[in-house]
C-alpha cells in the first residue's frame, strides 16, 4: 500500500564544517545551525506521521552543541538514528555522540594520502582514533564507514583506494557503506569496472538502488 507520508527523515543539523571536502556539495547562503526547538518540534510530528528513521548530518554536526540533546530526543521518541561525522572533533565528542545513534558512520575518502589531501592534514588519523573510540563504547556491528566516491582523474574510484578503505573497516570490524556523489558525472568503463568488483566484497554495503543510481 502507498505510504501517505515519508518514513525517512534527513535532518541537516548544520551547514558549518571544519572539513575541507573538494567534493562537498553543502553549501548554504545561510550558514549556521538548525533551530533547536523547531527542531524538536519537527522531531515529534514526524513521529506523529509515522516516521522511523531519521539521519543526522549536515556539514558536520559534531560541531552543534545541542546534538546529545537530539539524540537523547530520539531516543526518547525510539526513532531509529544514523549520525555521520568527520574531523577533529571526532576525537572529542562525549561518549553520549559515540554511544546515542542507533548506526554511526565515519567519512572515509580513500586511503590516507587521499583523504588528508581531501579534508585535511591529520583527517585520516582522526577517523582512525574515532574507530578505536567508537570499538570500546558500542557495538562494531553498528558502526561503519561512509566512502563517498569521486569519479575522475583525481577521484577514488580505483581498486587501490577500494582496497585501503576495506582494510581499514575490516581491521575494526566495520562495515564499508558506499555512497556516491548526487551529481556524479559518468565513470568510465574502468571505474564501473572497479565499482562492480567492490561493492561485491564481503563487509562493502552497497544498494541495489545507487548501483543503479550510478549505472544510469
Amino acid at each position: 500500500m502507498f505510504q501517505k507520508y515519508p518514513k525517512v527523515c534527513s535532518l541537516y543539523c548544520t551547514s558549518c564544517c571544519d572539513n575541507g571536502c573538494k567534493h562537498c556539495l553543502v553549501r548554504s547562503p545561510y550558514p549556521g545551525d538548525a533551530d533547536f526547538d523547531k527542531t524538536l518540534k519537527n522531531l515529534t510530528e514526524f513521529k506523529q506521521l509515522g516516521g522511523v528513521y531519521v539521519d543526522l548530518t549536515g556539514g558536520n554536526p559534531l560541531l552543534v552543541p545541542w546534538l546529545p540533546e537530539i539524540l537523547s530526543e530520539c531516543k526518547k521518541l525510539k526513532l531509529y538514528t544514523s549520525l555521520t561525522i568527520s574531523g577533529p572533533r571526532i576525537v572529542t565528542a562525549s561518549p553520549e555522540v559515540f554511544q546515542m545513534p542507533s548506526l554511526l558512520r565515519f567519512s572515509i575518502d580513500g586511503d590516507e594520502d587521499f583523504h588528508n589531501a581531501n579534508r585535511g592534514k591529520g583527517y585520516f588519523d582522526y577517523v582512525r582514533e574515532g574507530l578505536k573510540i567508537a570499538g570500546k563504547l558500542r557495538n562494531s556491528k553498528n558502526t561503519q564507514l561512509i566512502f563517498t566516491i569521486v569519479p575522475g582523474e583525481k577521484g577514488n574510484i580505483d581498486r587501490e583506494q577500494f582496497a585501503s578503505v576495506l582494510q581499514l573497516a575490516r581491521e575494526n570490524q566495520v562495515l564499508v557503506n558506499v555512497n556516491p556523489l548526487f551529481n556524479i558525472k559518468k565513470m568510465s568503463k574502468t571505474e564501473l569496472s572497479d565499482l562492480r568488483w567492490f561493492a561485491k566484497q564481503a563487509d562493502v554495503q552497497m544498494s541495489r538502488g545507487k548501483l543503479r543510481f550510478v549505472l544510469r
